[in-house]
């Protein structure tokens, strides 16, 4: 059951919600697994799209000068 009102003001000004949410995660090790998983992920999605990645990353490194040619060209 959720708490409203001042008691939850309370509970959340003395520490009790932080740390009974710390102990939680120590004792699920949710975090952890939630952050084993997010990588996993991150690293499929860059293996598969790679080349797409690459291409994004030339693209805005050649921006700038590109930028830089262009108001050359109106001075």
């Amino acid at each position: 059951m959720r708490r409203t009102g001042r008691s939850t003001a309370r509970i959340r000004r003395t520490g009790r919600i932080p740390t009974a949410d710390a102990r939680c995660e120590q004792r699920t090790g949710c975090v952890h697994t939630v952050h084993a998983i997010d990588v996993r992920i991150r690293h499929r999605l860059v293996t598969r799209h790679r080349a797409t990645l690459e291409a994004r990353r030339r693209w805005n490194d050649a921006a700038p000068r590109t930028a830089d040619e262009i108001l050359d060209d109106r001075s």
